[in-house]
């Protein structure tokens, strides 16, 4: 669906207008460009800029915002790649200039090395094991490309798999991670083992 602008008389897409209610077809007259600049002009004239006096250095500056600090106190220096840059929010506490350069840091990439495979501070109050952590990807990742994703029963090769602990994940903590305790198996077969389910579970393992 396509609708011409009002103001710069160009056919655009349905998406490039916002909606409006009280027009006739439920979209704005003008597009998004055209629209936020009108919005530009009549700010300019309308709105009166307001001086503030930074809390860092005292000088007067035009705020933009709800700023407290001038353009020249919000710079900052980012400790990865050293470029000079201004936090869109405004913290004075902020170290990169970017999601990547805080990737690359290495005191970043300390902090994710020694919390791998952790579980979250409220771990401790789910009162049963959970799946999810990033040992249980790769031991999944490790038992699918060992068997060539393929179910070790019927032969299913792809679809919708499911990687079996052959000991049960419950009572044998210690081989939650082991390849060898792996089993590659397809949902219709995985049903049938007999850990599948806290039933199961509770009937075959559970009670012995």
């Amino acid at each position: 669906m396509h609708k011409r602008c009002a103001k710069c008389k160009t056919i655009k897409p349905i998406i490039d207008f916002n909606k409006k209610a009280k027009s006739s077809d439920g979209y704005d007259w003008y597009c998004r460009k055209c629209n936020k600049s009108i919005w530009q002009v009549w700010s300019n004239k309308n709105i009166i800029p307001k001086k503030k006096a930074c809390v860092k250095c005292e000088s007067i500056f035009i705020a933009t915002g709800s700023h407290k600090y001038c353009n020249q106190c919000r710079q900052l220096i980012c400790e990865t790649c050293g470029k000079i840059f201004m936090s869109p929010t405004g913290h004075s506490k902020q170290k990169y200039c970017s999601r990547s350069c805080r990737a690359k840091n290495p005191d970043s990439i300390k902090i994710l090395n020694d919390n791998r495979g952790t579980k979250p501070r409220t771990y401790h109050l789910k009162k049963r094991d959970k799946h999810g952590g990033v040992l249980d990807r790769e031991w999944r990742d490790a038992v699918y490309k060992r068997d060539n994703w393929t179910c070790q029963r019927c032969g299913q090769i792809g679809g919708r798999l499911q990687a079996h602990h052959i000991k049960p994940y419950k009572k044998y903590p210690e081989l939650r991670h082991d390849i060898a305790n792996g089993q590659t198996l397809c949902i219709a077969c995985h049903k049938e083992t007999d850990s599948y389910g806290w039933q199961n579970y509770h009937n075959n393992h559970r009670r012995q």
